[in-house]
């Protein structure tokens, strides 16, 4: 059983990843971490409010214009990144005010008024452009919290804080930046990687594959893998009584090719020989060098007029194929022997039967002249006997004699002996 490779899943699984990763973020862990900046500045404004009260009250309980204020101001300002520091009294007119400007005027919240006169903190994330000292307009993003100044329960004023968040809101912004395409580009190069990696071990696996199946010179499928073909297709003809022909094909005074023109000469004749081959084959044909200049054909579904057929043009093939050297072309072009052996339909004949058969019409085209094609048929009859035999021969001009069977009791039947 093939096994089922496991890039495809972790492939599926990386690309989720990649996806999922910048949705998380942006909709998940942002906010998240938006929310957490805007509580501990809100947090800080609070316990800056509670620190600076006992500066704001006197003695008797009332609200006052703080007189020794500014510099503890200013340190929490560089310690906590505090911007604006606002106190109002009880009408909303602001007393205090880090811009000495806005000393005098009246708060213009309603909040101010609904919320923190209450008693309630209150705190807001205002978002606003402003322009740098470059020139360049920038978001500023502000937490404005307004802590109300409480005398147990009578409202002495307020204090408005501005906590400035744009440097955390930017590192947090970089920072999701980076867990967001650090991980795509990684996973991008990971899958890549070993798409690289799966591709070559494939072609190495693939060309492994195919050098086990296949001969080094002609690229045809080598001995084992025809016989193990071949015992399929002949298991396949007898379980559903088909016919099936098999062809062994033999170059003739292939030694003499070699002596006289060179074992690069005698490849090429096999090389010959294997190309008219495919240009012959259909698709379920099977073909492929047995060994030695030796080629065996496996036709399923065909009988013994196809298998005629086939072989004849195969030499006629040979005969008008043009190769590079013309002595290759007058050594091979008219000395291709075939022996053919068919099993027809409910023959129980075995795969090294066929090819024994086979083998032995070869023998016997090569005895009688070479330059032509004998053919064995296997017929089955229901007798307790079981197999018999009958033999044919194809000349070189045509002529086909036909073996009769032995009479009942006769001695075993060689359809090739009398060749």
């Amino acid at each position: 059983m093939k096994q089922r490779s496991l890039f495809r899943p972790v492939l599926i699984i990386c690309l989720a990843v990649s996806v999922l990763v910048p949705v998380v973020n942006i909709y998940v862990i942002y906010p998240q971490f938006r929310s957490y900046v805007y509580d501990v500045a809100r947090d800080n404004s609070i316990r800056l409010a509670g620190h600076l009260k006992g500066n704001v009250v006197d003695e008797n309980g009332d609200l006052e214009a703080p007189a020794a204020f500014q510099k503890d101001v200013d340190q929490l300002r560089r310690d906590i990144g505090i911007q604006v520091i606002r106190v109002y009294d009880n009408r909303g007119v602001v007393i205090y005010s880090t811009d000495a400007k806005d000393i005098g005027t009246k708060s213009s919240s309603s909040e101010f008024f609904n919320s923190v006169v209450r008693g309630k903190d209150l705190s807001t994330l205002d978002t606003s452009s402003s322009l740098n000292v470059g020139g360049e307009t920038v978001s500023r993003n502000v937490v404005k919290t307004y802590v109300p100044i409480m005398k147990r329960t009578r409202f002495l004023g307020a204090f408005e804080i501005h906590n400035d968040v744009t440097g955390q809101l930017y590192s947090l912004e970089r920072l999701l930046y980076k867990l967001t395409f650090i991980p795509i580009l990684g996973m991008s190069l990971f899958c890549a990687v070993i798409w690289h990696l799966i591709r070559r071990l494939r072609n190495d696996v693939g060309q492994i594959e195919r050098l086990s199946m296949t001969d080094g010179l002609t690229g045809l499928l080598n001995r084992g893998t025809l016989m193990e073909k071949l015992h399929f297709e002949t298991g396949r003809a007898r379980r559903y009584q088909h016919p099936i022909a098999l062809m062994v094909c033999d170059v003739d005074n292939f030694k003499q090719i070699n002596d006289t023109f060179g074992h690069q000469v005698g490849d090429e004749a096999l090389k010959s020989v294997s190309g008219a081959l495919r240009s012959l084959a259909r698709t379920t044909d099977i073909i492929g060098r047995y060994g030695g200049d030796e080629f065996i054909v496996v036709l399923p579904e065909s009988g013994g007029e196809g298998a005629s057929q086939f072989a004849s043009r195969l030499m006629a093939s040979l005969r008008e194929e043009q190769n590079r050297s013309v002595h290759v072309s007058i050594s091979i072009g008219h000395t291709l022997s075939i022996g053919i052996a068919v099993m027809v339909p409910g023959a129980p004949v075995s795969a090294e039967e066929l090819l024994r058969l086979a083998d032995k019409a070869l023998y016997e085209a090569k005895k009688s002249g070479k330059n032509r094609m004998k053919l064995v048929t296997s017929v089955y009859v229901d007798e307790p006997e079981g197999s018999l035999l009958q033999g044919e021969c194809i000349t070189p001009n045509g002529r086909r004699r036909v073996l009769s069977l032995p009479p009942a009791g006769a001695a075993p039947f060689d359809p090739l002996k009398r060749w």
